[in-house]
């Protein structure tokens, strides 16, 4: 596959020098050049994504749940405490 790659001209310079004294193409020491870099990368750690706790209501649309009560239901506050 052919791309185009936008190098600093310092860069272009060393790795066409070490394709020259290494007696291989440009596209050769690239190609060597990522390959290394890639293997040498630790792989990222993922975190799950966030799913916040589901909330059953035994009559669904009757309450009125306001941020605050979420939160303290999130943080096991016990309803008679507010955080304010």
């Amino acid at each position: 596959m052919k791309t185009t790659l936008q190098l600093p001209d310092t860069l272009y310079r060393h790795l066409k020098v070490t394709a020259a004294s290494e007696g291989r193409t440009l596209t050769e020491v690239i190609q060597d050049c990522l390959q290394r870099g890639l293997a040498a990368r630790k792989p990222v750690e993922r975190k799950p994504a966030y799913r916040p706790p589901l909330i059953k209501s035994k009559h669904p649309g009757t309450l009125n749940l306001t941020s605050e009560i979420i939160e303290n239901m999130l943080l096991d506050v016990p309803p008679e405490i507010s955080r304010k």
